[in-house]
């Protein structure tokens, strides 16, 4: 099928299960291309997401990457983050 996708695509992007609990995402990880991984913030701890890299690993997975998801920009530290990162002052 991937090989097929590829013929008429030139990124295809499948968006899995989560890796903790269940293999599918590595299985699926250890036959494309690219990896990119999604973390929630506030909802995937440290050792979920070490978990995670290390399942990744054993399945030689192509992680290029790491998306941070559901942050929340109504912080102090955001905007200081923000001002800091954009030259704002």
């Amino acid at each position: 099928l991937i090989e097929e996708l590829k013929k008429h695509a030139s990124i295809i992007v499948f968006d899995g299960p989560p890796v903790i609990g269940v293999i599918d995402s590595a299985i699926l990880a250890s036959i494309l291309d690219v990896t990119v991984v999604v973390i929630a913030e506030n909802y995937v701890s440290r050792r979920e997401a070490i978990h995670a890299k290390h399942t990744f690993d054993q399945v030689n997975a192509n992680i290029s990457g790491a998306i941070l998801n559901k942050v929340s920009i109504e912080t102090e530290e955001y905007y200081y983050y923000y001002r800091y990162k954009h030259g704002y002052r």
